[in-house]
């Protein structure tokens, strides 16, 4: 009985639900459009607007437009709506959707309506809402004014759910574009994706979308980034904000420092610290990305160094000599680039780094007799400048101007000098002085008179054939006469007249304080009108043999025709006479 009751009130409300529903379908369709859009806007939600709604929305906003940009000869277009393809032009097919024997109803449980025309996502990663099935979060299944049917502008859907404070803060420097204008969907994909975080592409791939490849991983490139290398540009850059420019995750050096060792690059105990490492400005010689040239410089060789330090001091066009690492851009050759203990960022301390290439045993040999200070204390740079010149072998100076930085000028070229050694005069120190090491003491290019007879003769000194020489001069004592430099005597004497004779042979023997007589030659201290100061053809290197010497000065037929002198054609002058002095008048014995 009690199924019986059960199955008449089914019946009746069947019944009644016929009845109503041909009501609503007679009201209906004897009922304008207006009417019946009003009537389904009482009993459902998201009826989209007639297109008279529509174009009177467009017209309202234009005349509001133009009521508040009066004076322009436009208005700006009102947003078009997009309906869903269950409603396009004047066809209304609900049913695609809705089931009307159940009420208007949807036809099937959320998303798997959408998914009978919607392929169904499938994806490792799958967006919340559309692993949950809940594509109305996102999208109005009716109509709106956004482009696929978005439930709000594209620009500001995302931030319904996602935190915008997070992803573009109005505190940052820099937002990635796409992200600065709302274009989330331009990385990630809104459904699912083969990668985390819904990204179209993995790695590089998504990023070469807007970036050019080409630019970033050269095609020619001798070295790149290991990150660029390996498609991992999030290890340097953030996607969507940074403080820092190009969205770097870190300031430059710093993030430079989280895969390099800093203190391999600048540590506490160096000297020196190249200014862009100190600076954390490594991109200022080095491409983040790639180049053309090894260790990701942004610049081959010197062409790296002059971006800063000026090449014009460096390497003039003007310089007569350049150094060979200068001259071929080798600038890395004397200079550290990171770090240096040395002064001027020198890989090695100044009295090593030039024997890194030229010979020390060449320069400074154990062997050596005399080595020149600054070469003994590994200061070449005292007399070479390290990278060009406007002298010979780099000279910081020319000539003597150089030796004089040092040594006294006044001591060696005096202006008060009677007499000056020609190579002096001419500033040509290195004719007798070697500027480095000698076997000779003050580095003289040879010993004693082989030195001299470089330049003079000889055999106009010290000639094979002379019957008596000079003792200094057959010992090569050149110097013990005469002064290498300059004089205030003649002929670079170190002494005037017989003083210089008198340092070696007894003044006593010659010219003693009580002699009678004194020769005149001898008192006035000429010893050279009788003796060669080097060699004779003579004994006691008389310029001249016998009589021939003293008739020079006397006149040699007074002295023969004096009665003492007969017979004395063949007798020398100083057996009767002494030739320096004597007690008795006209220096007779």
């Amino acid at each position: 009985m009690w199924n019986s009751r059960r199955h008449g009130s089914l019946l009746r409300r069947l019944i009644a639900f016929l009845v109503l529903g041909l009501m609503a379908a007679t009201l209906l369709s004897s009922c304008n459009r207006a009417t019946r859009h009003r009537i389904l806007t009482i009993f459902f939600d998201g009826v989209p607007p007639l297109e008279e709604e529509n174009q009177s929305t467009q017209a309202d906003s234009l005349a509001e437009a133009g009521a508040e940009t009066a004076g322009r000869k436009e208005a700006a277009a009102a947003p078009t709506w997009f309906f869903h393809p269950s409603r396009s032009e004047n066809v209304r097919n609900c049913t695609m959707c809705h089931d009307f024997t159940q009420a208007f109803k949807l036809s099937d449980d959320g998303e798997l309506v959408c998914m009978k025309c919607h392929d169904q996502a499938e994806a490792p990663n799958l967006h919340a809402p559309v692993e949950a099935g809940e594509c109305l979060e996102c999208h109005n299944p009716h109509g709106t004014k956004n482009p696929r049917l978005l439930v709000v502008p594209r620009e500001k859907l995302c931030f319904a759910c996602h935190d915008e404070e997070e992803v573009r803060p109005e505190t940052v420097t820099v937002v990635h574009q796409p992200v600065q204008s709302g274009d989330c969907v331009e990385c990630h994909n809104p459904h699912g994706s083969e990668d985390e975080f819904f990204l179209r592409k993995s790695g590089e791939a998504l990023c070469f979308q807007c970036h050019e490849a080409a630019q970033i991983k050269l095609p020619q490139a001798a070295s790149v980034h290991s990150p660029v290398d390996e498609g991992e540009c999030l290890e340097c850059h953030k996607p969507h904000n940074s403080m820092q420019a190009k969205l770097l995750a870190e300031p430059d050096g710093t993030l430079c420092f989280q895969c390099h060792d800093e203190e391999e690059f600048r540590p506490e105990s160096a000297t020196v610290i190249h200014g862009p490492v100190e600076e954390d400005s490594c991109t200022d010689c080095h491409n983040p990305h790639s180049s053309e040239n090894s260790t990701l410089l942004v610049q081959a060789d010197a062409g790296l160094c002059f971006q800063c330090h000026d090449s014009e001091d460096i390497r003039p066009e003007s310089a007569q000599s350049l150094h060979a690492p200068v001259e071929e851009g080798a600038c890395s050759d004397c200079h550290q680039p990171h770090h240096s203990q040395h002064e001027s960022l020198l890989s090695v301390s100044t009295d090593n780094l030039c024997f890194e290439c030229h010979d020390a045993d060449e320069f400074r040999p154990e062997e050596a007799a005399s080595i020149h200070s600054p070469v003994e204390e590994g200061s070449c740079v005292d007399c070479h400048s390290p990278h060009n010149s406007d002298n010979n072998h780099l000279l910081v100076e020319a000539d003597a101007g150089l030796c004089y930085q040092c040594h006294d000028q006044s001591d060696i070229l005096p202006q008060t000098a009677q007499s000056r050694h020609s190579p002096v005069e001419d500033g040509a120190c290195t004719d007798c002085h070697n500027p480095h090491n000698s076997a000779n003491e003050t580095l003289l290019q040879e010993p004693g008179a082989a030195l001299c007879f470089q330049c003079h003769d000889e055999e106009d000194i010290k000639p094979e054939d002379a019957k008596s020489i000079h003792s200094p001069v057959e010992e090569g004592a050149c110097l013990d006469c005469h002064n290498p430099h300059s004089s205030g005597n003649a002929t670079l004497l170190n002494e005037a007249d017989d003083a210089l004779c008198f340092q070696c042979h007894d003044r006593e023997d010659i010219k003693p304080e009580d002699a009678e007589v004194i020769h005149a030659p001898v008192e006035d201290g000429a010893c050279t009108d009788c003796h060669n100061p080097h060699a004779s053809g003579a004994a006691k290197m008389l310029v001249a043999a016998g009589q021939e010497l003293c008739f020079q000065c006397h006149d040699q037929e007074e002295v023969l025709a004096n009665e003492n002198h007969e017979e004395i054609e063949d007798t020398a002058c100083y057996e009767c006479h002494n030739p320096h002095f004597a007690d008795n008048d006209k220096l007779i014995r």
